[in-house]
């Protein structure tokens, strides 16, 4: 994790904020103009993005992305990392957005941060923009762009982008699965015995690591992708990589597949998770998995535990969300009843565990 460090007592408003944000960036950005104003976007469980509008007219924007809570204790959203990964990749992979400058003086905005690229176009969350017209044979071209893009970064090679042992130690199959395992003891609010036998299967069934590991996103999904408001069918962007890290292609396709639902599914996904997946035109699982392998072929060997590692890794983050919602003073009430979800999808994790097919 990178060092946060403060040089500086906390800003006390967001008053206080901008205006040290602002100076720093003055003397940071090259091409910095104030007045500086900014936006909080709709941002994930472990980070905050902002959209910041720079100059009197407003119009050269950035995105700013932080911690949602301080650094010292989050355990995923390492904005170091995240701004040195796409330091890596964003020259060989046009839609990872370019990062401009890391910054691990809290005292500053109050975390440590960095700035990215501001590129224009919309994402389609659960509530699908009334202006996007997501036609059936739109779907069905974005789904398979979707496939396209994911594959695309599948076949980069991490060591001629300059990432080194040290990011795939910090990678391992058996270290990501430990993390996740740790994140559900630390919010576990009471026992599910399917979690428990799901957590054991896991561990009892890691692949090993890959001779030559890939770089993955580890939260590639609709909301994590930006598309073209004239032709949505046109990825423009991918952004959030503060997951990404090096390992074996299956592991993304799973994590991708916990959220890629279908019209027949079960109810297991709250819906403000849920993405167009389920329209008329997207491919289905099985689809997916065969125009992702006709594009980046390889054995299946280890699906099984992809796919339910997944899951598992949803669940986590259901059961973390019920533990906010029971800890919050004013409820929000999408979390309702998430912790019946996460024994639901424990279950399905173990149905999957022993399935004749895992799609």
């Amino acid at each position: 994790m990178s060092r946060s460090k403060r040089t500086l007592p906390p800003p006390t408003d967001e008053k206080e904020c901008l205006r040290r944000l602002s100076e720093h960036l003055h003397r940071s950005l090259p091409g910095y103009q104030p007045p500086l104003r900014w936006e909080l976007l709709p941002s994930g469980e472990n980070s905050r993005s902002y959209r910041l509008f720079c100059g009197l007219d407003g119009q050269k924007e950035y995105i700013l992305r932080r911690p949602a809570i301080s650094q010292a204790n989050v355990i995923s959203h390492d904005v170091g990392r995240e701004y040195r990964y796409l330091a890596k990749l964003w020259r060989d992979f046009a839609l990872a957005p370019r990062p401009f400058l890391f910054c691990p003086d809290e005292s500053i905005i109050g975390h440590a941060f960095c700035i990215l690229e501001s590129r224009p176009g919309r994402v389609i969350r659960q509530a699908i923009p009334l202006d996007l017209d997501l036609t059936a044979p739109v779907m069905q071209r974005l789904s398979i762009r979707f496939v396209e893009v994911m594959a695309q970064l599948h076949q980069l090679d991490p060591l001629s982008l300059g990432f080194e042992d040290a990011d795939r130690q910090s990678s391992q199959h058996s270290f990501l699965l430990n993390q996740w395992i740790r994140r559900y003891e630390q919010a576990q609010s009471r026992e599910i015995d399917a979690m428990n036998l799901a957590g054991q299967w896991l561990r009892k069934h890691v692949p090993p690591d890959p001779e030559q590991p890939r770089l993955l996103h580890l939260g590639f999904k609709f909301d994590h992708l930006q598309v073209d408001a004239e032709d949505p069918s046109r990825i423009v962007c991918v952004f959030d990589w503060e997951r990404a890290a090096l390992g074996h292609p299956l592991i993304d396709l799973g994590t991708t597949f916990a959220y890629w639902v279908e019209a027949d599914d079960p109810d297991l996904l709250p819906a403000f998770l849920m993405g167009p997946t389920a329209l008329p035109g997207a491919l289905t699982r099985r689809q997916f998995l065969e125009h992702y392998l006709e594009r980046n072929p390889m054995p299946l060997n280890h699906w099984r535990f992809a796919r339910c590692f997944g899951m598992y890794k949803l669940a986590v983050i259901l059961q973390r969300l019920h533990q906010q919602y029971t800890r919050a003073p004013v409820k929000d009430p999408r979390f309702l009843g998430l912790g019946d979800r996460v024994h639901l999808i424990a279950q399905e994790i173990m149905r999957l565990t022993t399935a004749r097919e895992v799609v």
